[in-house]
């Protein structure tokens, strides 16, 4: 986790030109995929290590972010979801997890197709949530 997040500092520092040697400062903040690619790593490392509550907490941020920056359909939000979902399986919330990955899969439907592989690893989430229900 600590990694992830001096990843993060040392990035957002290089955009906002605090390591620029002319002196020059550009407030630019990472770019929103980037933030969401964080709080999904650091979530998926909380998840292995299983903290599962603080793997929850990254996810939702992520979620968060991504309502308050992206369109709906932005590709992302399917993967965001599919983590969310994890996550409340792990912790065995199955109602939860099936509803989260209900939504990759419209999304992945939409944007890769019924037989993609990543569509039918939702699917197979799906089945596996139903099954523990």
């Amino acid at each position: 986790v600590e990694t992830y997040l001096q990843a993060q500092d040392t990035w957002q520092k290089e955009l906002t030109g605090e390591y620029r040697t002319d002196g020059a400062q550009d407030a630019t903040p990472l770019p929103t995929e980037a933030l969401l690619f964080l709080r999904l790593a650091i979530g998926s490392v909380f998840e292995s290590a299983g903290r599962d509550e603080q793997a929850l907490a990254e996810c939702l941020e992520a979620k968060r972010i991504a309502t308050n920056n992206l369109l709906p359909n932005h590709p992302i939000n399917a993967t965001i979801n599919s983590a969310v979902g994890t996550v409340y399986a792990h912790l065995s919330q199955f109602d939860l997890a099936a509803d989260h990955f209900l939504k990759a899969l419209d999304l992945r439907e939409q944007i890769l197709g019924p037989k993609h592989v990543d569509t039918g690893l939702v699917l197979n989430n799906i089945g596996c949530c139903l099954h523990c229900l």
